[in-house]
């Protein structure tokens, strides 16, 4: 049977999904006592994310320090170099403690991109989400599963980026893709120029696109971290978090000169996005 895990990012505690497939890790535990994006934890929270699930700053190397930056590719980093404490999979799928694949070909034609599920309705979705036999009869079949695409309308990726986050570090990236990565730089100008968005950096790879895609992707964010001078971000720009949502812009950049390049088995599925207060109960 192919070897699949697929990480599940918490940074507090709600409804723990654990399975021989869906790997829960707790990113930023060693800064785990500092602010973020949702305030501060309190010690019974900080015991439950202790208890529950690996640190990301475990293994040979990690940037766990980085999280308040990173936010969920500190924990995708830490897969990536330490390989061994998830037995080295063939596949590697990074989700988040509340968005989910649904693992349903029968959903292909639904125009919904993903949809809203709460305590009361979960268990309607576990053979659809968290069922371990399903994932492996699909995921083997393709070299990536991605989220189906948001659609912006009338705005660009760029527009949006613009609109929403500090304008001035998504030309920052551009320009360390074009300096590092020459050969991107057109997939860059055509992505960012359409209004067709990959979200949350949500994916299930082969281990060898993995290691492809965390070398390109952590080269060009360390670089622009490097140059990022975040004494003058506006509070309004959510802080540190610029090197996160860059990271969404930058993952589609990927995949659209991956899809040019062709020659690989591309797969999109609609998502869950799990709502209200889930209590931190264990499924599986």
């Amino acid at each position: 049977m192919t070897s699949i895990k697929i990480l599940v990012v918490y940074h507090k505690p709600t409804l723990l999904i654990q399975t021989k497939v869906y790997t829960p890790i707790h990113a930023g535990r060693s800064v785990q006592s500092k602010r973020h994006k949702d305030g501060r934890m309190d010690e019974n929270d900080l015991t439950w994310l202790n208890t529950n699930m690996i640190g990301d700053d475990t293994g040979r190397e990690n940037i766990a320090g980085l999280n308040r930056e990173f936010c969920e590719l500190t924990a995708l980093y830490w897969a990536w170099k330490n390989p061994n404490l998830i037995n080295s999979p063939e596949y590697l799928g990074l989700t988040h403690y509340r968005r989910f694949f649904i693992f349903d070909d029968r959903q292909d034609n639904e125009p919904i991109i993903y949809l809203d599920c709460d305590s009361s309705s979960l268990h309607e979705w576990h053979a659809h989400c968290f069922n371990d036999e399903l994932i492996h009869s699909m995921v083997p079949k393709y070299d990536i599963i991605l989220p189906k695409q948001l659609d912006f309308n009338e705005e660009t990726v760029q527009m949006q980026f613009e609109k929403c986050h500090f304008p001035g570090s998504l030309q920052l990236m551009i320009e360390v893709i074009q300096k590092l990565y020459p050969e991107y730089y057109a997939s860059a100008k055509y992505y960012l120029s359409q209004n067709k968005f990959w979200a949350w950096n949500m994916q299930i790879m082969k281990w060898s696109l993995t290691e492809q895609f965390c070398r390109w992707f952590f080269d060009i964010l360390f670089e622009v971290h490097r140059k990022i001078d975040y004494k003058i971000i506006p509070q309004q720009y959510r802080e540190k978090r610029t090197i996160a949502f860059l990271s969404e812009r930058l993952f589609g950049i990927f995949i659209t000169k991956l899809i040019k390049d062709g020659n690989h088995k591309i797969k999109e599925l609609h998502t869950l996005r799990l709502t209200g207060d889930i209590s931190p109960a264990k499924t599986s």
